[in-house]
């Protein structure tokens, strides 16, 4: 099948709507139009041209389109700043809204008083203002600030709605990456605020444009001083009524032009989806170019020696180079450590990166990649990797290296979600950091794409501190230099990955590298012999063996008849076990322990060197099987546990074990563990 350019995107998609909301829709639009229409049916279009030609008619048309773009340019001027900070505001943002939505409410005669009362000529205000030559009664000036009075609102209230709808997390990771605020603000925030800045502008120029009341109450109607196009209608209406329509039908075309206009800006052209290739990645020239650029100060200078984090409840180091690798339950608190790392919120001290952090305490020479890629929707994907690289051919460079050439010119919100992630993990890697923290990296990539970038970070590593984010045990293991576990909030020191593997077991660790845990009882010694390996603890280590299964310490019963079973594993308890049968242990056996060797009737005990050097067999049934490509996945009951064992679908003859049979499992007994139970 080949992928075909989509006729459609999502944005064509809608959802079917209940009769009523048509009915009630049709019905306003008569509400707004039927009164338009008729307004319209009394023109005398014959004699439009001559009103339109009156020197009466172009000055008042003069003083409304200067007063609406005089007052359009101090709105924006002083309303964008205002929707800003009222929408940065946390819970006093309903009195400030409610302030500055006042004047919508106010009938506009009030509105013109309000203003006669505070810069009129008897005004508060009036003693400075006549002591600066400033005059705002029945003057154009006075036309304007009635104006921008009624027309305020409507800036500010647009740019207020748009702030609050700004994506935080894209701030966030604009300043994980070091983007300084002025960057952020001029290239992020800004061209997002522009459609609102926009329709904030028209709606504002329309409605100065229409504004009567305030006007006729602060500045009077002096004839080309003061007289706006609404106030001649107004005036026209009690002598000439039929002149009083031409007028108004002349507003009404320079009022539908304004929107026009600001719509056309606001308009956007959607087009469908473009489907992005990747080309051929060169890893070697990508990790060169991510390699960073400028040596660190020595102050901040970790390359050589071990990076000192301070939590709450422990001091510990981590690799430096080196990458650490932070595992947990969903919702453990990882990636609130890495935002604490990074200094983004406080928690964590990090030794040879300062005290000095900025205005969102960010801690130099840290990059932090958050969970989401978070891209600016308006910028294309060179333009957000060059706001890091600084540099449009090194960003160039950047691409092509990672296969993503193509997609230069294409706009960041256009992007798949692990599109997306590519770019937002190159550029985080393009950074010039010394500490790189990712926050699940590889989330959205194919299993080739994730192979890849497994190969670039460690070779970056080299070179850089690198704290990352996963739960993906084949990339922990691959990656891992150290290990931190992070449970309910705390965060454990870290440990190198084989300790991991052999300590006691949580049950988030359990699941994630695939550990089977059984409770038992422990039997006679089978043996003594001292562990030569340092990662299994300290003193001597000996080989006993349990019993497992149904009915053994209130385990339930697995209705596959008695699934009890003696298993050999090494003793991981501190002091030595005990010489007679006592009490309840935990056993655990990792993936690798368990080998399925045939069928119960046809079992191939494999050599001892092939998986271990004590190997014992065990008959278990079939519970469920499926086949993953060559491989058969095979769910037998073991110990009264379902235990999932991978096995090469050739070795079935290419057919799947029927469920309900029995198949030989062997158990290498050197890598069980058995613990003492807590």
């Amino acid at each position: 099948m080949t992928a075909q350019q989509p006729d459609r995107d999502l944005a064509s998609v809608r959802l079917p709507l209940p009769w009523f909301v048509w009915v009630c829709a049709v019905l306003a639009v008569l509400v707004v139009l039927a009164p338009i229409v008729a307004l319209w049916s009394r023109v005398d279009f014959t004699g439009l041209p001559g009103v339109f030609a009156a020197p009466e008619t172009w000055s008042m048309l003069r003083i409304s389109l200067g007063a609406a773009l005089l007052a359009t340019l101090m709105c924006l001027l002083i309303g964008v700043p205002c929707g800003v900070a009222v929408g940065h505001l946390g819970r006093g943002a309903w009195i400030a809204r409610l302030l500055v939505m006042l004047p919508l409410a106010l009938p506009p005669v009030v509105a013109g008083l309000a203003l006669t009362a505070m810069i009129g000529r008897r005004g508060m205000l009036a003693p400075i203002l006549d002591a600066v030559g400033l005059q705002f009664a029945f003057r154009f000036s006075g036309v304007v600030a009635a104006h921008v009075f009624i027309c305020l609102p409507f800036v500010i209230v647009a740019v207020e709605a748009a702030f609050r709808q700004i994506d935080r997390s894209m701030v966030v990771a604009a300043y994980g990456v070091g983007l300084a605020p002025s960057t952020i603000w001029w290239r992020i925030i800004v061209p997002t605020l522009s459609p609102a800045v926009v329709a904030g502008a028209g709606l504002a120029f329309a409605r100065s444009l229409g504004e009567f009341g305030a006007t006729l109450t602060f500045a009077g109607s002096l004839p080309g001083v003061t007289r706006t196009l609404p106030v001649g209608i107004y005036l026209a209406r009690e002598i000439d009524q039929g002149a009083a329509y031409q007028l108004a039908a002349v507003l009404m075309c320079v009022a539908v032009a304004a929107l026009l206009l600001s719509s056309s800006v606001l308009i956007t052209r959607s087009n469908p989806p473009v489907v992005l290739q990747r080309e051929t990645m060169h890893i070697d020239a990508l990790v060169e170019l991510c390699r960073p650029q400028h040596q660190p100060s020595p102050e901040t200078a970790l390359h050589g020696r071990r990076a000192t984090l301070t939590t709450s409840t422990a001091t510990f180091s981590l690799p430096s180079p080196g990458i650490t690798v932070v595992v947990g339950n969903n919702g453990a608190g990882k990636t609130t450590l890495l935002q604490q790392i990074s200094g983004l919120i406080s928690g964590v001290t990090v030794a040879g990166l300062g005290n000095t952090p900025n205005r969102l305490r960010k801690h130099p020479g840290v990059v932090l990649l958050t969970q989401q890629a978070a891209l600016p929707p308006r910028l294309s994907v060179a333009a957000a990797i060059t706001m890091v690289t600084g540099d449009a051919q090194h960003t160039m460079r950047l691409l092509d290296a990672a296969g993503c050439a193509s997609w230069a010119s294409v706009k960041c919100g256009r992007l798949s979600g692990g599109q997306a992630r590519l770019v937002a993990l190159l550029r985080a890697l393009a950074a010039d950091g010394e500490m790189v923290l990712l926050d699940e990296p590889f989330a959205g990539f194919d299993v080739t794409l994730a192979s890849q970038w497994l190969d670039v970070i460690a070779r970056c590593a080299k070179d850089r501190t690198i704290v990352l984010v996963s739960h993906d045990p084949g990339a922990i293991r691959r990656l891992a230099d150290a290990v931190v576990v992070v449970d309910a909030g705390v965060v454990q020191p870290p440990v190198s990955f084989a300790a991991l593997c052999t300590a006691r077991p949580s049950s988030f660790v359990a699941e994630l590298f695939g550990l089977q845990v059984f409770p038992g009882v422990l039997a006679a010694d089978v043996g003594c012999e001292q562990n030569r390996d340092s990662e299994l603890g300290k003193g001597v280590q000996q080989q006993v063996s349990v019993l497992v299964g149904d009915d053994v310490v209130g385990d339930a019963g697995s209705g596959y008849g008695n699934q009890q079973l003696v298993l050999a594993g090494v003793w991981m308890g501190t002091a030595a076990p005990p010489a007679e049968e006592v009490g309840d242990v935990c056993v655990v056996i990792p993936p690798g322990a368990l080998t399925v060797v045939g069928s119960a009737a046809n079992r191939q005990v494999p050599a001892r060197g092939d998986i271990g050097e004590a190997v014992s067999t065990v008959d278990c049934p079939v519970v469920a099987v499926r086949s993953v490509g060559a491989v058969c996945v095979i769910v037998v009951m073991f110990a009264g546990h379902a235990v999932e064992v991978a096995v090469p679908l050739a070795q079935f003859g290419g057919s799947l074990p029927a469920i309900g049979g029995r198949v030989a499992l062997a158990v290498d007994s050197k890598q069980v563990r058995i613990w003492p139970r807590e």
